[in-house]
């Protein structure tokens, strides 16, 4: 019989769970008289599943973590891998611009499976918080915008209530790149709005203008006259916007229409 258990010593048959032999009297361990069928059938286990692992793993592919690399650097490694990536791109705490610091998948996977396409994630810039630096003077708002890293750019214009060299606009506030540029308006002094003339009577433009400290100049008016024409109107005007008070104003106007006499023929 097959599964018969025998003496190791003696080879007499014994009992399955007998713990000494009848015939010589050796004494068994306790696994020593387990059948044999178990450990073949554990020890044929084993070599399949080797042998599964050595015919997957020939197959499988190993996806390289890219994390540090560039972006160019790392398509280019996954691309000899065959494999498909997307990118995604956001401001990060501590991570130069275009290098990737995470990634979806990384180690080994059969080809073709559904991991594809992988996601690349890389820095668009190491982020900050842009100060804000209106009100400040001028130097205060650069020592501001470049303690955090950020540069500047300044035009300047005169404004209504600002006294000269007083930041009055950026264009950027809250998270930005490091290294963005912020570009800030800065008064050049307090000035007066010129209101739009066009359309209006000269006379009546010299006068409004003049009121709020403004100088005027007109040109195309009638001839070698002192006064204008009531049907007169301002066609052009130089400046426009916020100006220094005691600023000239160039005004145009449209020459008078000339007056012809009737002329009755009888």
């Amino acid at each position: 019989m097959i599964d018969e258990l025998r003496c190791p010593k003696c080879n007499s048959a014994i009992e399955e769970n007998a713990i000494y032999c009848p015939h010589c009297g050796s004494k068994f361990s306790k696994h020593g008289n387990k059948p044999r069928k178990s450990i073949i059938i554990a020890v044929v286990l084993v070599i399949i599943i080797l042998l599964v692992c050595a015919v997957l793993s020939s197959r499988l592919v190993t996806i390289p973590s890219v994390v540090g690399k560039t972006r160019e650097d790392a398509a280019a490694l996954l691309k000899e891998k065959g494999v498909h990536v997307e990118f995604v791109t956001e401001l990060t705490n501590n991570v130069e611009e275009n290098i990737v610091y995470k990634q979806s998948f990384s180690g080994l996977h059969l080809p073709n499976s559904n991991i594809e396409p992988i996601t690349l994630y890389v820095s668009e810039g190491i982020a900050v918080e842009c100060p804000v630096v209106e009100g400040l003077t001028e130097q205060q708002a650069i020592q501001a915008l470049e303690s955090v890293g950020l540069k500047h750019s300044i035009t300047r214009q005169y404004t209504t209530d600002l006294e000269k060299g007083v930041v009055f606009r950026q264009n950027q506030k809250g998270t930005v790149k490091s290294g963005s540029v912020v570009a800030l308006s800065i008064s050049k002094g307090i000035g007066q709005i010129v209101a739009d003339q066009i359309g209006k009577n000269p006379q009546q433009a010299i006068d409004e203008l003049s009121a709020n400290g403004f100088n005027v100049v007109v040109h195309e008016y009638a001839d070698g006259a002192d006064i204008f024409s009531e049907s007169q109107t301002i066609i052009g005007q130089d400046k426009t916007g916020i100006q220094p008070l005691g600023e000239t104003i160039p005004l145009e106007a449209n020459r008078p229409s000339l007056q012809i006499p009737s002329i009755d023929i009888t």
